[in-house]
């Protein structure tokens, strides 16, 4: 997750609430804060990470869709902690 880009964090983080993978002020608080930053929503990774898509540093697709619940949340999680560092 370390090399994940903040357009696709604020997609992912989206897909995660909306889901109701993630609840709560942390999640809506990082999203908001990630959904600040210029540009973010015309990115491609917003729109990949929206439909459940994390895009690698090597710009491989991990899909949530795919996955069992433990493992998406697992990886919502991770971008959740993620987030603070990118904005």
């Amino acid at each position: 997750m370390s090399s994940i880009s903040p357009g696709n964090a604020a997609g992912v983080l989206g897909y995660c609430v909306q889901n109701k993978v993630l609840s709560g002020g942390t999640a809506n608080s990082a999203l908001g804060g990630l959904m600040k930053k210029p540009g973010i929503t015309s990115s491609s990774g917003y729109s990949a990470g929206k439909a459940g898509n994390i895009i690698t540093g090597q710009g491989q697709k991990f899909s949530l869709n795919q996955v069992p619940s433990q493992v998406k949340s697992q990886a919502c999680n991770a971008v959740l902690k993620q987030a603070p560092k990118l904005l």
